[in-house]
């Protein structure tokens, strides 16, 4: 694996304050343009930021009214399995690819509002030759935090198509025989915990916690407020952090939302200068548990913020496998991995015929220029 960092770091041009994502690939620098946000230097930070977000237009009624109404009907059902099928039935990677890349992670990111935690499952159905019918399916994978979809359904289909390409280099005497997935479900398990930061403002009860990203649970550098809630004029003065993903590395990381006690560092002759680097706290510091609609849900003290803002470094020789040896671009991946346990839980079934579904209802999924639908079922 090529040795890869990251920078995250502000510059300035004129009236204007860029954010960037810098990766360093074996000492090569490129910009990422996933990552990159530009706005004046009077805007608050937090303008940065907006676009992560799915936030419909509250003027759009039609769009919010369709989106409500698809989430009513998941909720209340409750329907928790979905499947998605290769209408196209040309470009057998295509479809893999869009699914595991796309789909998949939108239509979580979909449901995610709906609860606290997901419990996942994927299920792939494979075409033998035309004669024989065979399921793989993972075993089911927890999901505490909406910035986690992306590694852990990448690792997942990772672990299922190698047991796919084994299963049929056991079975048929070599490894790409001729095979089609006509269709992909995925079971969701929903568990749901009303908001903490809402309910304790309402009652001033504190609620179970939210999580954080995988990898930012595992910095011990945060604790939960003494007190249930901060005031309006406390959240004025403080200084506030909030996590991003980057869609090139499956990196999440911490950004500036607020900057209301610090000092300053601008050292000399530094054209790329992490942007933590470049501000020295002087107060108090709180991580944001935000919704996929950027709302807040939680607040967390930041005890160590030194420890809490360094980025998490690309480093495959560290992050190993204790039991298959398997190496991995970060911490995040290597935890679904384990999860999986290397994949050998992975169950697969032989069908005596390819297997009926009906559905009543679907989510249009995709991306600009590719749309597809997972459908609801109504039985598994």
């Amino acid at each position: 694996m090529a040795n890869e960092n990251s920078t995250f770091a502000f510059s300035f041009t004129g009236d204007k304050r860029i954010f960037h994502h810098i990766i360093e690939v074996d000492g090569l620098r490129k910009g990422c343009p996933h990552c990159v946000t530009t706005c004046n230097t009077s805007a608050p930070l937090a303008e940065h930021w907006q676009k992560d977000f799915d936030v419909i237009d509250e003027d759009d009624k039609d769009k919010i009214s369709q989106r409500m109404g698809r989430l009513a009907v998941i909720d209340e059902g409750p329907v928790t399995h979905f499947i998605t099928r290769d209408d196209a039935r040309d470009i057998f990677c295509s479809f893999i690819y869009n699914t595991r890349t796309y789909e998949v992670p939108a239509l979580l990111r979909f449901i995610f509002p709906l609860a606290t935690r997901l419990y996942i499952k994927v299920h792939i159905y494979t075409n033998v030759a035309d004669t024989t019918f065979v399921l793989f399916s993972s075993n089911e994978v927890e999901l505490a935090h909406h910035l986690d979809i992306k590694p852990t359904v990448d690792v997942i289909f990772q672990a299922l198509m190698t047991k796919i390409d084994q299963y049929m280099c056991t079975n048929y005497g070599r490894r790409f025989v001729s095979y089609k997935v006509p269709r992909i479900k995925v079971k969701v398990r929903r568990e749901k915990i009303q908001s903490w930061y809402a309910c304790s403002r309402a009652n001033g009860k504190s609620m179970n916690r939210f999580e954080m990203p995988m990898q930012y649970c595992l910095k011990n550098a945060t604790i939960q407020l003494k007190q249930p809630w901060l005031t309006d004029a406390e959240m004025t003065r403080v200084n506030l952090y909030c996590f991003r993903f980057c869609e090139d590395t499956h990196e999440v990381y911490v950004v500036p939302h607020q900057l209301k006690n610090v000092r300053e560092v601008v050292p000399p002759n530094a054209e790329i200068w992490p942007w933590y680097k470049r501000y020295v706290s002087l107060g108090s510091d709180y991580i944001m548990i935000q919704n996929t609609e950027g709302k807040l849900d939680q607040l967390l003290d930041i005890t160590n913020l030194n420890r809490f803002l360094q980025p998490e470094p690309f480093d495959p020789d560290k992050n190993i496998c204790l039991k298959c040896k398997a190496k991995f671009a970060n911490i995040s991946e290597l935890l679904v991995h384990e999860k999986l346990n290397c994949g050998e839980d992975i169950e697969v079934l032989t069908l005596e015929k390819d297997d009926e579904y009906y559905a009543y209802g679907s989510i249009p999924v995709g991306y600009p220029g590719f749309e597809s639908k997972f459908y609801f079922l109504c039985r598994e």
